[in-house]
């Protein structure tokens, strides 16, 4: 450990005096060596080194936070690391990998007794914005311990207000680190949308994020309608990726969406395309469902599929025909199995299915 610590100042010293920007410029190459491509390792080290060898320099790839962070506080200190996170906007910045994340937050919890900050990473779009979305995409998902946005200062109202009770209910929050209720997070991911961004890997998986985990709890807001119907127009992918997110997991999620959709005017007109866009086994269940409201014609809407996807969706009607079926058998055998509301509305709809020529 202190031939370790020993090497790291000597290395550490090559860069007197130490800075925040410095600092932040070699937290971020030891972050991106964390992954297995060598000739990202040897780039980066040559780059940061200027007119020293990289070779000198290659000892870095193995240091630990404690270690790192100890001889650098013997060398400098004074140092504000909060003003170091903020520095990790520079040109190759990048996070690998769970990893490298896992580093880099290793290295702030013992630098800094405090919460990581935001608005560091959030506060605003970083010049390196490829960096900025391969950092949000790790700590979206982190464990609370890991990396939380519990303690940022604009909470996402209209949420928190469905965190608590609904119909005497806890609603339980999938990613317990409260990144979805991160007003600036979620202002930031939007302006990265807008910059050309949403195309990359790692800004479609935030997508899915915010989707999957946002949506299921605006649809227990009654007055989630509004919001639904301008998201459509806003990013229809984000809901239709949220919407079937949602589906997969609890199909009583199709019932609030019809209801939320009845609320307003220009609720009804969304569903159409959103049935003709969604997957068929979805699309199938969820025209079923919105039948028995009266919001659709099923009959019409059957005949039009079969028209324009043939086999394809054929195949998926005899699939939801035999799984409703299946379903009632099981109810009418076993006493002790009550019927299912969602499945009783299936079973009513089949007579439809059947109307139409297959």
């Amino acid at each position: 450990m202190q031939d370790n610590i020993s090497q790291c100042q000597e290395i550490l010293s090559l860069f007197l005096p130490l800075d925040e920007v410095t600092i932040a410029r070699i937290v971020g190459v030891i972050v991106r060596t964390q992954s297995d491509d060598k000739s990202v390792h040897s780039k980066l080290l040559a780059d940061l080194c200027g007119n020293n060898t990289s070779e000198d320099l290659s000892q870095m790839t193995e240091w630990d936070a404690d270690t790192l962070i100890y001889a650098t506080k013997q060398l400098a200190p004074e140092l504000n690391w909060v003003t170091i996170m903020e520095n990790l906007d520079h040109e190759g910045f990048y996070i690998p990998n769970e990893a490298a994340f896992y580093f880099l937050m290793s290295v702030y919890k013992h630098a800094s007794q405090g919460h990581f900050p935001l608005r560091a990473i959030c506060g605003s779009i970083w010049k390196n914005a490829e960096g900025q979305i391969s950092l949000l995409k790790y700590a979206v998902s982190a464990p609370p311990e890991v990396f939380t946005f519990a303690h940022s200062g604009r909470q996402l109202s209209v949420l928190q207000a469905y965190v608590g009770v609904v119909n005497d209910h806890k609603v339980q929050i999938e990613h317990a680190n409260h990144a979805w209720l991160c007003l600036d997070l979620l202002e930031v991911l939007c302006q990265l949308a807008e910059r050309d961004h949403a195309s990359s890997t790692a800004s479609n998986l935030l997508q899915q994020e915010v989707s999957s985990a946002v949506i299921p709890i605006l649809l227990q807001n009654a007055d989630a309608s509004g919001m639904i119907v301008h998201l459509w127009h806003v990013n229809p992918n984000i809901l239709l990726r949220g919407l079937v997110d949602a589906m997969s997991t609890d199909p009583k999620i199709m019932s609030r969406f019809l209801a939320a959709c009845q609320e307003i005017k220009f609720g009804i007109t969304i569903l159409s395309p959103i049935l003709d866009m969604i997957p068929y086994p979805f699309g199938v269940r969820f025209a079923a469902l919105a039948s028995c409201k009266g919001l659709i014609d099923l009959e019409k809407w059957l005949s039009s599929n079969l028209n324009a996807y043939k086999d394809a969706f054929y195949e998926e009607c005899i699939e939801f025909l035999k799984e409703v079926h299946l379903a009632a058998q099981v109810v009418t055998s076993n006493h002790f199995c009550s019927p299912n509301a969602l499945r009783t509305i299936y079973l009513e709809t089949s007579s439809t299915f059947l109307k139409v020529p297959f």
